[in-house]
């Protein structure tokens, strides 16, 4: 008998499963038109505000936080200024007006507290404030920088780029605040050629801030220079300058891919600090660039041509490799220097084009007094070189037409 009630509820339960499907299958469509209806008005609101005026703030305001957000969080930051591309010229000259006032509350600070902890400083004014106040870093950024005034880097400033030869600075030389090479020297073959990046020598801004040469810096940038211009001038006297890792081209630029030479004057510019200095390198550092020349044996009419030209004391010029130039590093005094690791190449390009004549093609000339010791430079072949490397004594008589010089000439 209990089994016969059982199986009468057993089947009791069956016959109810019609309705209980009907019932879950009705709960599911209920789910999902709330859920539509959710998703509608989340398409009616996103309508309504794409269609208002204020969606550039909204994202604008997004975005300056997501920026900040992922920023790193450090004192840091604020010695740092990412140059805009779309306007250059203007976003250079405010990193640098903004990076000088941060920096005179530091010079102020280092003037008064050394002067009274050790009197007197080295070399004169500014030497102890130059010393004390932050590095500035000038960072590129994007695909493309198109200059056309020249980019100025004052003392304790650095310019790097975010990725090893990320954007092209170009250098136009075609604007209102340009520099041009002096009438420098009987031999200068870059007179009125303008500047595409200077390093400032010591200067004098209208705050009363002397502001020292030190700690200049150009890193992992390439650097293009159009319309005859310079891509690097070197001015007066930096001390512990480094440009390290760069890939600087003159293809359509001037003779001389680096070039160290005197200060120049401008009425835009800062006033010079420190005009009677000698133009002497001091502990300069210029390595592991690639440095690509005009890719003529003669250029601007003239022979004399360089990637690096420099005098001074301690430099190293090492690991370049070069490019397009007849006379690659020429050193026309000092002591102390160091030249080795570098490369050269002459063959013919990929199209058949040669552009120098081998026998003529010269790594790195150092010229000495002729009462000096020349065992203190430390100077290894140039690889691809095949004219060599040359010592000499300044104004001795040139044997041979190679590089910078022709038979008979003396050397600088």
């Amino acid at each position: 008998m209990n089994e016969l009630i059982k199986l009468a509820e057993s089947i009791g339960e069956l016959a109810k499963l019609p309705d209980t499907t009907k019932e879950l299958i009705q709960a599911q469509h209920n789910v999902i038109n709330t859920q539509s209806a959710r998703i509608q008005n989340l398409e009616n609101r996103l309508v309504g505000i794409m269609s208002k005026d204020d969606v550039k703030s909204i994202t604008v305001s997004v975005m300056e936080k997501f920026i900040k957000d992922l920023k790193p969080q450090s004192d840091q930051d604020q010695y740092t200024f990412m140059i805009d591309h779309t306007n250059p010229d203007k976003s250079l000259e405010e990193a640098i007006r903004k990076g000088q006032e941060i920096q005179q509350t530091f010079w102020e600070e280092g003037e008064e507290k050394f002067q009274s902890e050790f009197g007197n400083s080295p070399s004169g004014k500014g030497w102890y404030g130059s010393t004390h106040m932050p590095v500035i870093t000038l960072l590129f950024s994007g695909s493309e920088y198109r200059f056309h005034n020249t980019i100025r880097i004052p003392g304790r400033f650095q310019m790097r780029s975010v990725t090893r030869w990320g954007p092209a600075i170009r250098t136009l030389g075609d604007g209102d605040k340009v520099l041009k090479v002096d009438s420098i020297f009987g031999w200068n073959p870059c007179v009125g050629h303008p500047i595409g990046i200077y390093t400032e020598p010591a200067t004098e801004l209208l705050s009363g801030m002397i502001v020292r040469p030190f700690e200049q810096e150009i890193r992992e940038c390439m650097i293009v220079a159009h319309n005859n211009c310079v891509p690097v001038y070197l001015a007066q006297n930096p001390d512990r300058l480094q440009i390290i890792n760069n890939n600087i081209q003159s293809h359509q630029g001037s003779n001389i891919g680096i070039f160290h030479g005197p200060h120049i004057d401008a009425d835009w510019m800062p006033k010079s600090a420190r005009s009677g200095d000698d133009v002497y390198l001091g502990d300069a550092t210029i390595n592991h660039n690639q440095i690509e020349g005009p890719h003529r044996m003669e250029h601007n009419g003239s022979r004399k041509q360089a990637g690096i030209f420099y005098s001074g004391q301690a430099v190293q010029t090492c690991f370049n490799r070069f490019f397009g130039y007849s006379q690659c590093i020429y050193s026309h005094g000092g002591r102390s220097r160091v030249s080795m690791g570098n490369q050269a190449y002459a063959k013919p390009t990929a199209d058949g084009r040669v552009w120098a004549r081998v026998s003529e093609l010269v790594g790195t000339t150092f010229c000495i007094p002729s009462w000096n010791r020349m065992e203190e430079d430390h100077l290894s072949p140039f690889v691809g070189a095949y004219f060599g490397d040359i010592r000499a004594d300044k104004n001795e008589r040139v044997q041979k037409t190679a590089g910078w010089h022709k038979a008979g000439e003396a050397f600088l």
